[in-house]
């Protein structure tokens, strides 16, 4: 009982405290718009996934730094739309969204910095997305589940 009431404890602990390791420096707006190319303000048109990367049609709705004489640019952003699939610098957006995307232009290739964030942010979906949640909660439910079996049968 006492080890069910341990493994218990830490079964709920590790479901409610949201798991992270950040690997990105924090900058300042200041620093973000000395270190990169162009940044603009658009909604995301349409995107390919191409190997481990995303190539994205951006509407520009305004330019913040650098402006250039398209109405729709062609980036390219790391990670894929694949089910489950995110690592912490992905720059992956959704059709329709809009974002403030800070790029930079390596040899006439515009790429998404890892900055870059989405304008219609849900932090309901993106708590609950942490994809390991789900078996911790799982365990949970049945630890509580067998629980309540053993104690019946005592």
């Amino acid at each position: 009982m006492k080890y069910f009431a341990i493994l218990l404890f830490f079964a709920i602990l590790f479901s409610i405290i949201p798991q992270s390791d950040a690997l990105i420096v924090s900058h300042t707006p200041e620093e973000l718009y000395e270190i990169y190319d162009i940044i603009v303000f658009g909604e995301i048109l349409d995107y390919v996934d191409v190997g481990t990367n995303s190539h994205y049609d951006v509407k520009v709705i305004q330019y913040m730094k650098n402006a250039q004489p398209d109405d729709v640019i062609q980036v390219i952003g790391s990670g894929v739309h694949h089910e489950g699939v995110w690592v912490e610098d992905s720059t992956i957006f959704e059709i329709g969204e809009r974002a403030v995307l800070y790029i930079e232009n390596n040899d006439n290739s515009l790429r998404i910095g890892p900055y870059s964030f989405s304008t219609q942010l849900d932090i309901v979906n993106a708590y609950w997305y942490y994809p390991y949640r789900w078996i911790v909660i799982l365990a949970v439910a049945i630890a509580v589940i067998g629980f309540l079996v053993w104690r019946k049968r005592k």
